[in-house]
């Protein structure tokens, strides 16, 4: 299943990307589900994530990061999921539109156990990255 929100900010494209820290991150942390961040090291190559949700981990792996004249982009891929997720790949991108405004996308693919379980999953899922899209605009002073 895909997700897919873009989101217009008042900032330019790298120094967004810049501001995927952990300060960033802890405004994303939806209020539902109960999530812990119980590591966070950056969003560059060789970075983790480890969230606890209901007492299960949830550790995903920063695979790739990159920076152009038009984009910067990081990709995280769940390691560990909590159950019924099967499978997560995350893509932060961050394009540019003028000097000083860009679009934040936040593009997922998931798989749980069964076609069945993924449609369920999917509403909740979307809606609490739709919720990100005013963290983003108030983050970036929109």
């Amino acid at each position: 299943m895909r997700i897919y929100h873009r989101t217009k900010i008042s900032e330019n494209y790298i120094e967004a990307m810049k501001g995927f820290d952990i300060y960033l991150f802890q405004k994303l942390v939806p209020f539902f589900p109960p999530i812990k961040i119980k590591k966070f090291t950056g969003s560059k190559k060789g970075d983790q994530v480890h969230l606890s949700i209901f007492n299960s981990d949830w550790i995903s792996d920063i695979i790739s990061d990159s920076e152009d004249e038009n984009q910067a982009t990081f990709v995280d891929v769940g390691r560990k999921l909590p159950f019924p997720l099967k499978s997560w790949k995350h893509d932060h991108i961050v394009e540019k539109i003028t000097q000083n405004e860009s679009y934040i996308i936040d593009d997922i693919e998931f798989n749980t156990m069964n076609m069945i379980t993924d449609i369920f999953v999917y509403p909740f899922l979307w809606f609490s990255f739709f919720m990100r899209k005013h963290q983003y605009k108030k983050y970036f002073n929109y």
